[in-house]
């Protein structure tokens, strides 16, 4: 049976419910990330970009015990480009939203690295 796909704008595809058990990991990450509203998905660029920039060996990304005022810094970081960027004042929630962000797509980073030298290993 084909993989049936419908496409939307900016490239992304959103996978039929009937075939999730077929789809790879990554695939229904990126489907979830879709339904994001705007604003959350402007912030999400940033952490990925942010996150882009911590991909090498001996990254902070990678410790075991992430440090929480780095990535506390991290954070305050895209916050700040984002309120200059948009000419937005910074909100209640903008901080605690980019924290969580960070922490998830660091996370998602870390088990597919993980997972990697599993493989490779074997």
């Amino acid at each position: 049976m084909e993989n049936r796909r419908a496409v939307y704008p900016k490239g992304n595809a959103m996978v039929f419910p009937l075939e999730l058990a077929q789809v790879p990991e990554e695939e229904k990450i990126r489907d979830l990330k879709y339904l994001y509203p705007l604003e959350v998905s402007e912030l999400n660029e940033m952490v990925m970009n942010v996150c882009d920039q911590m991909e090498y060996e001996g990254s902070p990304m990678y410790d075991q015990y992430p440090d929480k005022v780095t990535m506390g810094r991290m954070a305050a970081g895209i916050c700040g480009h984002y309120c200059c960027q948009k000419d937005r004042v910074e909100q209640k929630w903008l901080r605690p939203m980019v924290e969580i962000m960070l922490c998830n797509e660091m996370n998602c980073r870390r088990e597919k690295r993980c997972r990697h030298y599993r493989s490779k290993s074997c």
